[in-house]
Formats: C-alpha cells, structure tokens, sequence
C-alpha cells in the first residue's frame, strides 16, 4: 500500500513539472499563469512566482506575492520581506497578507513597522498578520497597538490578541470595552472567547 502510495506521488510531482513547464511556454498573460501555477504547489511554481514578483507590473508583483503566501511558501520569506518596501500599496499590501499566511515570526519587525503605513489597507492586514504568526512575540506590540487612534489597527490587535490566545491581554481588552462602541465591544467579547475568558466579561 506504501509503495503504491509512493509512485503515486512520483506521478502527481512528475505531471505538475509538466504542467508547469507547458504553462511556462504559453503565450498567455503572466497573471494566469501565476494562478496556474498556484495549483501545481510545487519548488519549480515558487521558483517562478519569485522571479515575477520583481515584474516591473505592479499587478504582476502583487499577484505572485499573493500566490507565494497560498502556497505557504516560506523559501519565499526574504524575498517578501524586501517586497514590503515597494512603492504600490496594493503590493504591500498582498505581500503583507502573504506574510501573514506563512506565519512566520521572521517577518514580526517588518510587520511592525507597517502599522505605521500610510495606506489603512496596508496597517491594518499587518496588524492581521501578527496575530496570524500566532507567535507569543507579537503579544506586547499588539497590546500597545489596542490603543492605536486607527480604529482599524485597534480591531485587528483586538482580534489578533484573541487569535494568539493572549491570557495578559484580558485586562486590556476589558479596559477597552468599557471605552468601545458597541461594535467594538462585540470584538472584544469574541477576543476574549477566544482566549477563554467570556467568564470575566462583566454582565
């Protein structure tokens, strides 16, 4: 059964190289071929969507950056994390989203400093993607940035704090429902669901 299973996946690796190398030679536009290549998952697509993400294109850099980050291609972190800087906001913003899917705590200081971002797009799925890093190292940055006079960078701390599972946010999250509306508080009370504590949400 092992064996079969093995030439199995020999085969899958064997057709997704051909596919990939027919869609390389296709006189089509390299935006569907980005999507093509999405499918394929394998080390020659990520190869590729590496080299378009330096596409004089904006569409082009934004679209491979975004296809780097469903494949959850972590080979791909530094070459991201030089993409950050690039001057469409639409980039970034996909190349932080990207970031976010990988999950890896590499990208916490660059994530940070896009909070700071002039595009609200941009701050708030850097924010969103701190909390998807899941990493504890993320939790002070996010408590500071619960009190951010973004309301959307408040919110996705909020939710990234309940996504991380942040016991030592619990009284900072309390303090803010006090200070939300009501469509703050409900985030709040579902943060606090998340890390467990609906129990001290007061009646």
């Amino acid at each position: 059964m092992e064996a079969g299973s093995t030439i199995g996946r020999k085969r899958a690796a064997e057709v997704s190289e051909k596919t990939i190398g027919l869609v390389s030679v296709l006189e089509v536009p390299k935006w569907l071929k980005i999507q093509l290549w999405v499918e394929t998952r394998s080390h020659r697509a990520i190869s590729n969507l590496l080299t378009l993400v330096k596409d004089a294109d904006s569409f082009v850099r934004r679209m491979a950056a975004a296809a780097l980050g469903e494949i959850g291609a972590v080979e791909a972190i530094p070459v991201l994390l030089t993409l950050v800087a690039d001057t469409n906001s639409f980039v970034r913003e996909s190349t932080v989203e990207a970031l976010g899917k990988i999950g890896s705590v590499e990208a916490i200081p660059a994530l940070l400093r896009l909070v700071q971002d002039s595009n609200f797009g941009v701050r708030e799925s850097a924010v969103k993607a701190l909390g998807e890093t899941g990493s504890v190292e993320a939790i002070p940055a996010l408590l500071t940035l619960v009190k951010h006079s973004d309301f959307g960078v408040c919110m996705r701390a909020v939710e990234a704090l309940g996504k991380i599972g942040a016991v030592e946010a619990i009284s900072a999250l309390l303090t803010l429902m006090a200070d939300a509306d009501s469509h703050g508080r409900w985030r709040v009370v579902e943060a606090l669901g998340e890390i467990g504590s609906v129990e001290m949400i007061p009646l």
